[in-house]
């Protein structure tokens, strides 16, 4: 996970610089992209040798517990991104927003600039 939040935070770092053209950032988008699929392959192959079952994606997403004749058909995609996922995100939001009014976070703004 280290490595993954490594490779994006340099291609978001990079892209932020004010002196790069549009060919230069394609190519650091191409070559974040190479890396991650390395990643990816290297965590398929763990999983592969130690037999841990990887979901796919597109396979429908079964509730427990519930009955299966109501339940709308949503995919393991649907579930991890929209259940969990923005789940996680609306959490961390929360926690900032707590942390940070919107008088501190307009005060911070100002200071940057």
């Amino acid at each position: 996970m280290s490595n993954i939040l490594g490779i994006t935070h340099d291609l978001s770092q990079a892209l932020q610089k004010k002196d790069h053209n549009i060919a230069n950032a394609v190519k650091l988008v191409q070559i974040t992209r190479q890396l991650l699929e390395l990643i990816t392959n290297k965590i398929f192959a763990f999983c592969m040798k130690h037999n841990i079952y990887i979901p796919n994606v597109d396979d429908k997403w079964v509730l427990s517990g519930r009955a299966r004749c109501n339940a709308e058909e949503r995919t393991c995609e649907f579930y991890y991104r929209v259940k969990i996922f923005y789940t996680v995100v609306d959490q961390h939001l929360k926690e900032l927003r707590h942390c940070f009014s919107e008088t501190n976070t307009k005060i911070l703004t100002c200071s940057l600039a």
